[in-house]
Protein backbone atom coordinates (compact mmCIF):
# COMPACT_ATOMS: atom_id res chain seq x y z
CA UNK A 1 0.00 0.00 0.00
CA UNK A 2 1.32 3.45 -0.89
CA UNK A 3 1.85 5.77 2.06
CA UNK A 4 2.03 9.51 1.45
CA UNK A 5 4.86 11.03 3.46
CA UNK A 6 4.95 14.35 5.30
CA UNK A 7 6.58 16.76 2.86
CA UNK A 8 8.83 19.74 3.47
CA UNK A 9 10.60 22.16 1.17
CA UNK A 10 13.67 20.29 -0.09
CA UNK A 11 16.24 21.92 -2.35
CA UNK A 12 18.92 19.43 -3.47
CA UNK A 13 22.27 20.97 -4.38
CA UNK A 14 25.81 19.61 -4.50
CA UNK A 15 27.21 19.55 -0.98
CA UNK A 16 24.18 21.09 0.78
CA UNK A 17 20.59 20.23 1.63
CA UNK A 18 18.22 22.96 2.77
CA UNK A 19 14.94 22.18 4.51
CA UNK A 20 12.20 24.45 5.77
CA UNK A 21 8.72 23.66 7.08
CA UNK A 22 6.67 25.86 4.77
CA UNK A 23 3.71 25.43 2.44
CA UNK A 24 5.71 25.49 -0.79
CA UNK A 25 5.59 22.23 -2.79
CA UNK A 26 8.88 20.46 -1.93
CA UNK A 27 9.72 18.48 -5.07
CA UNK A 28 8.57 21.41 -7.18
CA UNK A 29 11.71 23.45 -6.63
CA UNK A 30 13.86 23.01 -9.76
CA UNK A 31 17.27 23.35 -8.18
CA UNK A 32 19.58 20.82 -9.79
CA UNK A 33 23.03 19.52 -9.00
CA UNK A 34 22.45 16.20 -7.25
CA UNK A 35 23.76 14.33 -10.28
CA UNK A 36 25.99 17.16 -11.48
CA UNK A 37 29.69 17.71 -10.93
CA UNK A 38 29.07 21.45 -10.51
CA UNK A 39 29.33 22.89 -7.01
CA UNK A 40 26.28 25.03 -6.23
CA UNK A 41 26.62 26.50 -2.75
CA UNK A 42 23.81 28.69 -1.50
CA UNK A 43 24.85 32.34 -1.19
CA UNK A 44 21.38 33.64 -0.33
CA UNK A 45 19.11 31.23 1.54
CA UNK A 46 15.66 30.88 -0.03
CA UNK A 47 13.55 33.99 0.51
CA UNK A 48 9.96 32.85 1.08
CA UNK A 49 7.17 35.26 0.26
CA UNK A 50 3.90 35.62 -1.63
CA UNK A 51 2.69 37.90 -4.39
CA UNK A 52 -0.46 38.41 -6.40
CA UNK A 53 -0.92 38.95 -10.12
CA UNK A 54 0.67 42.19 -11.32
CA UNK A 55 2.67 42.70 -8.13
CA UNK A 56 6.46 42.99 -7.79
CA UNK A 57 9.01 42.16 -5.10
CA UNK A 58 12.63 43.34 -4.80
CA UNK A 59 15.64 42.38 -2.69
CA UNK A 60 19.35 43.31 -2.58
CA UNK A 61 22.36 41.07 -2.09
CA UNK A 62 26.08 41.88 -2.14
CA UNK A 63 28.26 39.46 -4.11
CA UNK A 64 32.02 38.96 -4.42
CA UNK A 65 33.60 38.41 -7.86
CA UNK A 66 32.54 35.11 -9.40
CA UNK A 67 29.86 33.23 -11.30
CA UNK A 68 26.35 32.94 -9.89
CA UNK A 69 22.88 31.56 -10.60
CA UNK A 70 19.88 33.62 -9.52
CA UNK A 71 16.61 31.69 -9.46
CA UNK A 72 12.97 32.35 -8.59
CA UNK A 73 10.04 29.99 -8.22
CA UNK A 74 6.29 30.63 -7.88
CA UNK A 75 3.27 28.35 -7.63
CA UNK A 76 0.74 27.88 -10.42
CA UNK A 77 -1.45 30.71 -9.15
CA UNK A 78 0.31 32.96 -11.70
CA UNK A 79 0.32 32.85 -15.51
CA UNK A 80 4.01 33.80 -15.65
CA UNK A 81 6.92 35.09 -13.55
CA UNK A 82 9.74 37.46 -14.57
CA UNK A 83 13.13 37.81 -12.87
CA UNK A 84 15.22 40.93 -13.56
CA UNK A 85 18.72 41.35 -12.09
CA UNK A 86 20.23 44.84 -11.99
CA UNK A 87 23.34 46.41 -10.47
CA UNK A 88 23.32 49.14 -7.82
CA UNK A 89 22.87 51.79 -10.54
CA UNK A 90 19.84 50.03 -11.97
CA UNK A 91 21.64 48.78 -15.09
CA UNK A 92 20.22 45.44 -16.18
CA UNK A 93 22.52 42.42 -15.82
CA UNK A 94 20.04 39.70 -16.79
CA UNK A 95 16.34 39.07 -17.32
CA UNK A 96 14.21 35.97 -17.73
CA UNK A 97 10.46 35.41 -18.09
CA UNK A 98 9.09 31.92 -17.47
CA UNK A 99 5.58 30.74 -18.46
CA UNK A 100 5.91 27.96 -15.86
CA UNK A 101 7.03 30.39 -13.11
CA UNK A 102 10.65 29.22 -12.84
CA UNK A 103 12.83 32.05 -14.20
CA UNK A 104 16.58 31.88 -13.61
CA UNK A 105 19.64 33.75 -14.85
CA UNK A 106 23.36 33.03 -14.77
CA UNK A 107 25.57 36.06 -14.17
CA UNK A 108 29.26 36.83 -13.73
CA UNK A 109 30.45 39.49 -11.28
CA UNK A 110 33.90 41.06 -11.88
CA UNK A 111 34.11 43.03 -8.62
CA UNK A 112 32.31 43.10 -5.29
CA UNK A 113 28.94 44.70 -5.92
CA UNK A 114 25.37 44.91 -4.68
CA UNK A 115 22.75 43.60 -7.07
CA UNK A 116 18.99 44.01 -7.09
CA UNK A 117 16.72 40.99 -7.49
CA UNK A 118 13.41 42.10 -8.99
CA UNK A 119 10.53 39.66 -9.40
CA UNK A 120 7.43 40.60 -11.41
CA UNK A 121 4.23 38.57 -11.39
CA UNK A 122 2.22 38.08 -14.55
CA UNK A 123 -1.55 37.84 -14.44
CA UNK A 124 -3.14 35.85 -11.65
CA UNK A 125 -4.97 32.66 -12.56
CA UNK A 126 -7.68 33.83 -10.15
CA UNK A 127 -7.75 37.45 -8.93
CA UNK A 128 -7.05 37.83 -5.24
CA UNK A 129 -5.34 34.45 -4.76
CA UNK A 130 -1.62 34.99 -3.97
CA UNK A 131 1.16 32.73 -5.24
CA UNK A 132 3.90 31.24 -3.09
CA UNK A 133 7.31 32.66 -4.03
CA UNK A 134 10.92 31.65 -3.43
CA UNK A 135 14.11 33.45 -4.55
CA UNK A 136 17.63 31.99 -4.16
CA UNK A 137 21.19 32.86 -5.22
CA UNK A 138 23.78 30.11 -5.80
CA UNK A 139 27.51 30.31 -6.43
CA UNK A 140 28.40 28.66 -9.71
CA UNK A 141 26.40 28.11 -12.87
CA UNK A 142 24.35 25.19 -14.14
CA UNK A 143 22.53 25.00 -10.80
CA UNK A 144 19.00 24.95 -12.25
CA UNK A 145 17.61 22.16 -14.41
CA UNK A 146 16.26 23.82 -17.63
CA UNK A 147 14.21 20.68 -18.34
CA UNK A 148 12.40 20.89 -15.00
CA UNK A 149 8.60 20.63 -14.99
CA UNK A 150 6.01 20.30 -12.25
CA UNK A 151 4.67 17.06 -13.71
CA UNK A 152 8.16 15.56 -13.91
CA UNK A 153 8.63 16.40 -10.24
CA UNK A 154 5.36 14.67 -9.32
CA UNK A 155 6.32 11.53 -11.26
CA UNK A 156 9.77 11.46 -9.66
CA UNK A 157 8.24 11.86 -6.21
CA UNK A 158 5.81 8.96 -6.62
CA UNK A 159 8.40 6.71 -8.24
CA UNK A 160 10.46 7.11 -5.08
CA UNK A 161 7.50 6.42 -2.78
CA UNK A 162 6.47 3.36 -4.82
CA UNK A 163 9.98 2.00 -4.87
CA UNK A 164 10.21 2.16 -1.07
CA UNK A 165 6.86 0.35 -0.76
CA UNK A 166 7.80 -2.39 -3.25
CA UNK A 167 5.52 -1.13 -6.02
CA UNK A 168 6.21 -0.11 -9.61
CA UNK A 169 4.78 2.74 -11.66
CA UNK A 170 3.54 1.21 -14.93
CA UNK A 171 1.25 3.79 -16.59
CA UNK A 172 0.74 7.54 -16.38
CA UNK A 173 -0.93 10.43 -18.19
CA UNK A 174 -0.41 14.19 -17.95
CA UNK A 175 -3.20 16.66 -18.75
CA UNK A 176 -4.98 19.84 -17.68
CA UNK A 177 -7.87 19.77 -15.21
CA UNK A 178 -10.41 22.57 -15.63
CA UNK A 179 -12.41 23.76 -12.63
CA UNK A 180 -15.76 22.98 -14.31
CA UNK A 181 -14.91 19.60 -15.86
CA UNK A 182 -14.09 16.09 -14.66
CA UNK A 183 -11.40 13.96 -16.32
CA UNK A 184 -12.08 10.37 -17.43
CA UNK A 185 -9.38 7.85 -18.38
CA UNK A 186 -9.37 4.12 -19.14
CA UNK A 187 -6.56 1.61 -18.48
CA UNK A 188 -6.41 -2.07 -19.45
CA UNK A 189 -4.84 -4.11 -16.63
CA UNK A 190 -3.84 -7.73 -16.05
CA UNK A 191 -4.78 -9.62 -12.84
CA UNK A 192 -2.97 -8.21 -9.81
CA UNK A 193 -3.00 -5.61 -7.03
CA UNK A 194 -2.92 -1.95 -8.05
CA UNK A 195 -2.93 1.62 -6.83
CA UNK A 196 -4.16 4.56 -8.89
CA UNK A 197 -2.79 7.96 -7.90
CA UNK A 198 -3.89 11.38 -9.12
CA UNK A 199 -2.09 14.59 -8.18
CA UNK A 200 -2.42 18.20 -9.28
CA UNK A 201 0.43 20.67 -9.63
CA UNK A 202 -1.14 23.08 -7.13
CA UNK A 203 -1.18 22.00 -3.47
CA UNK A 204 -4.22 24.20 -2.72
CA UNK A 205 -6.47 22.07 -4.95
CA UNK A 206 -8.90 19.45 -3.69
CA UNK A 207 -9.73 16.60 -6.07
CA UNK A 208 -11.68 13.36 -5.69
CA UNK A 209 -11.18 10.11 -7.59
CA UNK A 210 -13.34 7.10 -8.46
CA UNK A 211 -12.32 3.80 -10.07
CA UNK A 212 -14.95 1.68 -11.87
CA UNK A 213 -15.26 -1.44 -14.01
CA UNK A 214 -18.25 -1.49 -16.39
CA UNK A 215 -19.73 1.47 -14.45
CA UNK A 216 -19.49 -0.42 -11.13
CA UNK A 217 -17.41 1.40 -8.53
CA UNK A 218 -14.55 -0.62 -7.03
CA UNK A 219 -12.69 2.16 -5.18
CA UNK A 220 -13.02 5.84 -4.30
CA UNK A 221 -11.10 8.56 -2.49
CA UNK A 222 -12.80 11.78 -1.39
CA UNK A 223 -10.24 12.99 1.14
CA UNK A 224 -9.74 16.81 1.22
CA UNK A 225 -6.37 16.89 -0.57
CA UNK A 226 -4.83 17.09 -4.04
CA UNK A 227 -3.39 13.55 -4.18
CA UNK A 228 -6.14 10.88 -3.91
CA UNK A 229 -4.97 7.25 -3.95
CA UNK A 230 -7.24 4.27 -4.72
CA UNK A 231 -6.25 0.64 -4.00
CA UNK A 232 -7.85 -2.48 -5.52
CA UNK A 233 -7.17 -6.02 -6.74
CA UNK A 234 -8.21 -7.72 -9.98
CA UNK A 235 -8.76 -11.47 -10.14
CA UNK A 236 -8.89 -11.28 -13.92
CA UNK A 237 -7.85 -8.80 -16.58
CA UNK A 238 -10.13 -5.77 -16.92
CA UNK A 239 -10.42 -2.23 -18.26
CA UNK A 240 -10.69 0.22 -15.37
CA UNK A 241 -12.33 3.62 -15.68
CA UNK A 242 -10.81 6.45 -13.64
CA UNK A 243 -12.75 9.63 -12.90
CA UNK A 244 -11.11 12.70 -11.32
CA UNK A 245 -13.39 15.51 -10.10
CA UNK A 246 -12.21 19.04 -9.22
CA UNK A 247 -13.73 20.68 -6.16
CA UNK A 248 -12.11 23.44 -4.21
CA UNK A 249 -10.36 25.79 -6.60
CA UNK A 250 -11.95 28.82 -8.16
CA UNK A 251 -14.27 28.86 -11.14
CA UNK A 252 -12.53 29.49 -14.44
CA UNK A 253 -9.12 28.24 -13.30
CA UNK A 254 -7.15 25.18 -14.39
CA UNK A 255 -4.31 23.10 -13.01
CA UNK A 256 -1.90 20.44 -14.24
CA UNK A 257 -2.93 16.86 -13.46
CA UNK A 258 -0.97 13.59 -13.41
CA UNK A 259 -2.78 10.23 -13.22
CA UNK A 260 -0.54 7.26 -12.36
CA UNK A 261 -1.20 3.50 -12.21
CA UNK A 262 1.08 1.39 -10.04
CA UNK A 263 1.35 -2.36 -9.66
CA UNK A 264 1.68 -3.13 -5.96
CA UNK A 265 3.68 -5.86 -4.30
CA UNK A 266 1.31 -8.69 -3.35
Amino acid sequence: MIIRKLLILVIPIIGILLTASVSLPPEQAPWDGEESEISCDTILSPILSTLEGGQARAWQVTLDPGEYTVAAWASWDLVSLTLVVTDADGDRLATCTSPVNIPFSEIEISETTTINLNVYAGEAVVDGIPADLSVTVFSGQGCVDPEFSYTKAILNEWQGVLSEEGGELILWDVMALESEDSVYMEYELEPGTYSVVAETTNYSDDIDMYVRIDNEEISRNEEPDNFPVCHFSLESGATIEVEVDPWSYAEGSSTGLVIMVAEDED
